[in-house]
């Protein structure tokens, strides 16, 4: 590889870790209410890296329940639910595979859903892919 390419190839490497550090930063995926009360589902999936917390963004109106199905092929990678003072409504558990979790909002505004590998599997570093499913009616 000649001098010129390999400065690109390394320019484009640090952009992409660059980015991917930004991507750990919690998404909104409802913000544009497709009913009357903000209705609607939202599937994600994603791959956790060591560490990383895969958190969502939902906003919810009083009244309004909250599904969460996670499934994942590794025990280690669990769930939680945050309200919108930030409060954990279901504590972490790992081995999420095919577990419905669902709540009816007490008051409005945003949630918050995350995706974590237990402890133990974070710190040797694992991968773990995950699909979530989130639906508000």
């Amino acid at each position: 590889m000649k001098a010129p390419y390999r400065f690109t190839f390394g320019l484009v490497v640090l952009l992409a870790l660059g980015w991917g550090s930004n991507m750990a930063q919690a998404q909104d995926i409802l913000s544009t209410p497709t009913g009357p009360l903000g209705t609607g589902k939202k599937n994600m999936s994603g791959t956790l890296e060591g560490t990383h917390v895969a958190e969502y963004r939902m906003p919810l109106q009083q009244g309004q329940t909250l599904s969460v199905l996670c499934h994942a092929r590794k025990s280690s990678v669990g769930f939680f639910v945050k309200d919108p003072e930030g409060e954990l409504l279901s504590v972490p558990r790992p081995n999420c595979a095919h577990k419905l979790w669902s709540m009816s909002a007490i008051k409005s505004g945003t949630y918050t859903v995350g995706v974590l590998q237990d402890h133990a599997a974070a710190l040797k570093g694992q991968g773990a892919f995950y699909r979530l499913h989130l639906s508000a009616q």
